[in-house]
């Protein structure tokens, strides 16, 4: 296969890509600065920092799935509940994938702990972005096969609104 065929094919998930990463460049600054506030201000929470960090992961993971859902996918549908799901279940997967990388490359492989986070932060980001796209936010219509042309019984070309709606 071509380079050119090559990039062509991977053109329609550039732009996704690049919106979800920023989001996970927003989520990393939300989530710090949830948990800091917590357990900077309040005394509790500086004791219960284990609570502070799940309550601030929870709110991220809410502001990430909304944030994914409309603008980094562009879905529209409105299976709120049934996507929340799925995408917490697969971010609570993406973290199980990134603890058993990390246990691994600390033990087995005795690298260091943040230069094995670093290693296996690619893997975790490759995961939960196809994840996403393919499971939780697949719009129903992606689903269907595409109708037929009457006259020549092939498949009818996809109009340029579909094509940019799930591109």
């Amino acid at each position: 296969m071509r380079l050119s065929s090559r990039v062509a094919t991977l053109r329609p998930h550039i732009g996704p890509f690049l919106r979800y990463c920023c989001i996970g460049g927003t989520n990393t600054a939300l989530d710090f600065a949830i948990y800091t506030t917590l357990t900077r201000t309040w005394p509790f929470w500086a004791t219960h920092y284990l609570a502070a960090n799940a309550l601030a992961f929870s709110c991220v993971v809410t502001w990430s799935f909304f944030w994914n859902k409309r603008w980094t996918f562009r879905n529209r549908e409105r299976r709120n509940a049934t996507q929340y799901g799925k995408f917490v279940l697969i971010t609570l997967g993406g973290m199980a994938i990134a603890q058993s990388l990390l246990y691994v490359s600390v033990r087995e492989f005795h690298l260091y702990d943040l230069f094995a986070k670093l290693v296996v932060g690619p893997a975790v980001i490759v995961w939960n972005f196809l994840m996403y796209r393919y499971w939780a936010f697949r719009s129903f219509l992606d689903t269907r096969a595409p109708a037929l042309d009457a006259s020549t019984n092939a498949p009818q070309a996809q109009s340029s609104a579909a094509r940019a709606l799930y591109s």
